[in-house]
């Protein structure tokens, strides 16, 4: 039996590098896709102690620098929406509950009995129809 010249069998071989790693990249995105949906999914619970002496039903946890914060606001604002806006870089008291609820980003958005993380549109949309 007549083997191969060692050409033939790295290019072979770069092939399929080629085609594990055309597979594996878009792979790799869906999985932090969904992983970032599933952190982001809205977490039944008993968050009252945490609205227990605030004025609002509905509470966004958020820094002053973040983008999705600022809008979440806005959103919020444009609509008439009431809410407590807490601030986690201004107040000492507000980072330390956000520390308490055990996240690691913002905006983190709290009712009596839901907690979501991220701001989407449709999401808070649905959390405050929830709440009226």
């Amino acid at each position: 039996m007549k083997s191969r010249p060692k050409w033939v069998r790295l290019l072979a071989e770069l092939l399929l590098i080629g085609v594990i790693l055309a597979l594996a990249v878009p792979a790799g995105k869906l999985a932090a896709f969904a992983y970032r949906e599933y952190l982001n999914r809205p977490v039944s619970g008993d968050y009252s102690e945490y609205l227990r002496a605030k004025p609002q039903p509905l509470s966004l946890y958020g820094s002053s620098t973040c983008p999705a914060c600022r809008s979440a606001r806005e959103h919020l604002r444009e609509r008439g929406i009431p809410f407590n806006d807490l601030i986690i870089d201004q107040s000492a008291e507000a980072r330390a509950e956000w520390e308490r609820l055990r996240q690691d980003s913002v905006p983190v958005f709290v009712t009596r009995d839901t907690l979501i993380v991220g701001y989407k549109q449709q999401r808070l949309d649905d959390l405050v129809a929830a709440i009226h």
